[in-house]
């Protein structure tokens, strides 16, 4: 029998992997390139992917049959003539290889449903989470299974570390930030008020910042052109001797290729660079000497397709991206949607290099171009995977230019660094018209009122003109054609993928708090905006992104995909209830991926501080007709993928376990470590809250749908069914029409003072505000006393009054009620809303049910939880909160609530996250259960099941918010069981 050996094996498999790429298919001569027995300095490794010539990081591959090969893989990781790799790969041989002949192999290898096992280590870095010896590895232990085009895409994805991108941005930063010091002390005020104006900034800071990342990206294309031997460029001298660059010489170069193509990259920094030699030569010169270190920098780094200018610098640097609640998806989160949404199944002409003259791809809120730049790379890598050659993938670059990829932007600057993003990752190859460029928001528009809202547009018009070029032009951010415009038809595109601003024009964020814009015009975007959205099911309150995501619907094609990355917000928000209807109407296939981690390092986009989520869904057939909801399965990870190696894989992980899934839930694995749970969930109502989602363990999701939606504890039913409490009680206004603190707005009827000391002769009092330290019992003091400012809005709210108040904004952590009561009628406030209701005995039940833990894990699964540890409701969602009808109750059993709460009202309580150690929660527990039970064993089962719900919810992320205090009460109690 034949016996393969490893070597063989090595050979073979190079000759396999040179199969799967264009460039290394190109230099299959080039022992650097896929080397099998390569060897420095005496070492040797199995095989060397050393793509030098496209500046990717070295990438070792150590193979064994069966696998244990970790020591040799590590190792490679220590040697000093290695210090280039950041990655090696260790490779499990299958067995079954070992009986193959050398021809055998290699066709093994080239088969599609070849299964090979691998994980990458990497040097960890500072916050990797259970690395080891230095060394983190994924998957920590066991395998990745792909065929050998999988495992050449996770060599090019993963070639550069984490750690190394990171250093590679923080130090091309730093040279940015030290050009714009320069520039900023060295030109006069006049002259910073001219440049700040010409770039379309708010502040000089942004603007100076602007234009250095200007200049260092057309510095970077004009080394990638010159380096593919890009004629123009020939004679340009190099810098001088000591690295500074003539400004004049630059002008020239830049000059030539903008004549030759590559417009939308240059002209904007020729006239930059122009307006500042012209006002200071010298200052200038010092500035692209930075510049030009920030640029060696990226080079030497050797990244490759590993770093996304745009997408690693744009968001250190932009000054009010948080203001305007635009964020920046992670490169790793953008493989991972990726992944998701552009799969090998959809279609079988991958391999056609004219594919993007029929598929179109889209961000119509591109920012800095990384999604979209990932599903291009995605496209690529699927039909390079097929044969495409080198020029092959130029003709394919062409198209994509052209037409096939589609970008808009209302910030000019971002919708430069997409098209230059794009350019830089394909080739050399020029191209005329595009379909990326700057849709401005602030014109005043021909059809209707205000002032354009950029992409939104595209919900009443196919074209828009891109504002990059000029208004002379009316074309898009071009090479040489500019006289075309942008172009979105509906039903038109195959893949849509985008990360939607969230700005909202509440919650101290403003809708269209953009560069250049004054409150005036913002009003008039937000007049516009509301508009566009009439007839779509969009609500201003859920923000920009619901609207875009109705957009994203009207554009996609029948059967197209849409992937999205949205604020968690989004699976329960009352104020999103009819964009989410609407997504389980029209569309089909649906995926929603949470990271129960919420912490910023688990965050989908760059320093949101907020949970988010991802959703995929492919666009059902338009065909006239309502369709019934569709399910939705939730993925909840216990850690978004933070390298881009491992979002591949974990997407491809996904979507092969959602091939395979019989029951109702399913864990993701990826070799031995299990990445999180799938969890089927099926909405009621269309517009149902996606309970299912962001739950560390399915089980808890799964519990809270049966006491809010079958009104059960596992299976023991309730004696009453379940309502909402806007059927059970009136729900008090809002804080807007009772008034405004001392110093505020002048809104509502009074204004509210704190009260210093408990005064039973004063007439108007609220429970206004939370304070933990002192709301800690169900029964509260009122803690404002109001005076009249607007009689007749007085009478209004007058009645509104209350004995029983429920919580607007809870936060898990340090509050400990989430229905209080007083002794006076009292107004509610921006943190209470009053319940009003005749029976003290309804009253009374209520205010023991929400806080019971029953009570607790209905409001965590309807609140915003878009802040770890927190879950705040509108007035209009609590009105939606699921609760027992106590009326329906036999009426001694309802009275019987009455002395029940009296005995605990004043009673202190734990914080809520602490329910499993607190010995009041669990009275009130056996208090709601006496009052929902059907008999004494149906209440038995109820309270035994309670214990340990207590504990698994308190161990929710999104409940203990990584609490010190809660964590190592969890710990405390945890080593208490096991003992």
């Amino acid at each position: 029998m034949p016996q393969l050996h490893e070597q063989t094996f090595n050979q073979k498999l190079a000759e396999a992997l040179r199969e799967t790429t264009a460039v290394w298919r190109q230099f299959s001569d080039n022992i650097e390139m896929i080397a099998p027995e390569f060897r420095r300095q005496k070492r040797r490794c199995d095989l060397m992917i050393d793509a030098h010539r496209r500046a990717m990081r070295p990438v070792i591959i150590e193979c064994a049959y069966g696998g244990d090969n970790d020591k040799d893989a590590a190792g490679r990781l220590t040697q000093d003539e290695f210090t280039d790799v950041d990655t090696v790969i260790a490779l499990a041989i299958p067995l079954t290889f070992q009986e193959l002949t050398d021809r055998q192999c290699l066709d093994q290898l080239r088969q599609p449903n070849c299964r090979l096992r691998y994980a990458s280590l990497q040097r960890r870095d500072d916050n990797d989470k259970g690395a080891t010896d230095g060394v983190f590895r994924f998957p920590s232990s066991g395998y990745c299974q792909g065929n050998v085009a999988d495992l050449a895409a996770f060599v090019r994805m993963s070639a550069a570390s984490r750690a190394t991108i990171s250093r590679t941005a923080n130090k091309a930063t730093s040279h940015l930030a030290r050009a714009a010091e320069i520039l900023g002390g060295g030109f006069s005020p006049s002259a910073i008020h001219d440049i700040t104006a010409r770039v379309g900034q708010r502040s000089s800071l942004g603007a100076i910042r602007t234009v250095t990342l200007l200049w260092m990206d057309a510095m970077l294309v004009q080394s990638y052109l010159r380096n593919r031997d890009f004629l123009p460029l020939r004679d340009i001298p190099n810098p001088t001797p000591d690295g500074h660059h003539n400004p004049a010489d630059l002008i020239e170069a830049w000059q030539r290729v903008l004549n030759a193509n590559w417009h939308s990259i240059f002209e904007p920094a020729i006239e930059a660079l122009k307006m500042a030699s012209g006002y200071n030569s010298r200052v200038t010169k010092d500035a692209l000497f930075c510049i030009t270190e920030a640029c060696m920098e990226i080079a030497q780094s050797r990244i490759g397709d590993g770093f996304n200018v745009g997408g690693e610098l744009f968001p250190k640097i932009a000054p009010d991206r948080k203001t305007a609640a635009a964020f920046y998806t992670t490169s790793a989160s953008a493989e991972f949607l990726a992944g998701l949404t552009i799969r090998e199944s959809d279609r079988e002409d991958w391999g056609d290099f004219d594919i993007f003259k029929r598929l179109k791809v889209a961000d119509l809120a591109c920012g800095t171009g990384t999604l979209l730049r990932h599903a291009y790379r995605r496209v690529r890598l699927l039909g390079e995977a097929r044969g495409w050659n080198i020029d092959e993938v130029g003709k394919v670059h062409i198209d994509a230019m052209q037409g096939g990829l589609i970008g808009t932007d209302v910030s000019p600057i971002a919708a430069h660094l997409t098209n230059s993003g794009l350019t830089l990752s394909g080739g050399a190859l020029p191209y005329s018209h595009t379909q990326i460029g700057w849709v401005e928001a602030g014109r005043p528009v021909s059809v209707g009122n205000g002032l354009s809202t950029g992409s939104l547009e595209f919900l009443t018009s196919a074209t828009i003109s891109n504002a990059l070029m000029g208004e002379d032009t009316s074309g898009e951010m071009s090479g040489i054609d500019t006289g075309r415009a942008i172009t979105v038809g509906d039903a038109s595109i195959d893949y849509i993928v985008m990360n939607p601003p969230y700005s909202r024009t509440r919650g101290g964020q403003s809708a269209f708090d953009i560069a250049g814009m004054d409150e005036t015009q913002r009003q008039e975007c937000q007049a516009r905006w509301g508009q566009l959205i009439r007839q779509i099911p969009a609500n201003k309150t859920a923000g920009m992104a619901a609207s875009f995501l109705c957009l994203a619907s009207q554009k996609i094609k029948d059967g197209g995909r849409i992937g999205f990355v949205l604020p968690f917000s989004f699976a329960f928000d009352k104020s999103w209830g009819k964009t989410r209807a609407m997504i389980v109407e029209d569309f089909e296939d649906i995926l929603a991926i949470s990271s129960t981690g919420l912490r910023d390092s688990d965050s989908f986009s760059a320093d949101t501080g907020m949970g988010e989520m991802l959703l995929v869904a492919t666009r059902r057939k338009r065909n006239g007709t309502r369709h019934e909801a569709a399910e939705v399965r939730c993925v909840n990870l216990y850690r978004a993928p933070n390298r881009q190696g491992e979002a591949g894989e974990s997407a491809r992980a996904i979507l092969a376990h959602l091939d395979d899934m019989p029951g109702e839930t399913k864990p993701i694995l990826i070799g031995d470590e299990e990445l999180g749970q799938i969890i089927r969930f099926q909405p009621t109502q269309s517009y149902d809250p996606w309970l299912a989602l962001g739950s560390l363990q399915d089980a808890i999701s799964l519990d809270v749908k049966g006491i809010a939606t079958d009104g059960a504890l596992m299976g023991v039913p309730f004696r009453c069914q379940m309502t909402t409490l806007g059927q059970l009680f009136k729900v008090g206004p809002t804080h807007d029409l009772i008034g405004h603190p001392r110093g505020g707005d002048g809104r509502g009827a009074f204004q509210w003072t704190n009260l210093q000391a408990v005064n039973d002769r004063l007439r108007y009092l609220a429970l206004w505000a939370a304070n933990a330290r002192d709301q800690r019992q169900i029964l509260c003091k009122a803690t404002h006393r109001g005076e009249v400012r607007d009689r007749a809005k007085m009478e209004k709210v007058l009645l509104s009054r209350g004995h029983l108040h429920y919580a607007r904004g809870m936060r898990w952590t340090s509050q400990a009620i989430l229905a209080a009561v007083t002794k006076r009628e009292v107004f509610g406030g921006r943190a209470w809303t009053s319940l009003l209701h005749e029976s003290e005995a309804v009253r009374s039940a209520f205010a023991l049910w929400a806080n019971s833990t029953m009570g607790l894990m209905v409001h965590w699964s309807r609140g915003s939880r878009t802040q770890e540890g927190r879950a705040g409701t509108q007035v209009q969602a609590i009105k939606d909160m699921p609760c027992p009808n106590f009326l329906t109750l036999p009426k001694n059993v309802l009275n019987a609530a009455i002395p029940a709460l009296t005995s605990i009202s004043q009673r202190p309580m734990l914080p809520a996250c602490r329910a499993h150690e607190d010995p009041v929660r669990e009275q009130i527990d056996e208090e709601v259960v006496t009052l929902l039970a059907h008999d004494e064993d149906a209440a038995r089962a109820m309270l035994r099941e309670l214990k340990d719900i207590r504990l698994a919810w308190c161990r929710e992320p999104s409940v203990h918010g990584y609490n010190h205090t809660a964590m190592q009460a969890l710990e405390t109690n945890s080593s208490s069981s096991n003992s």
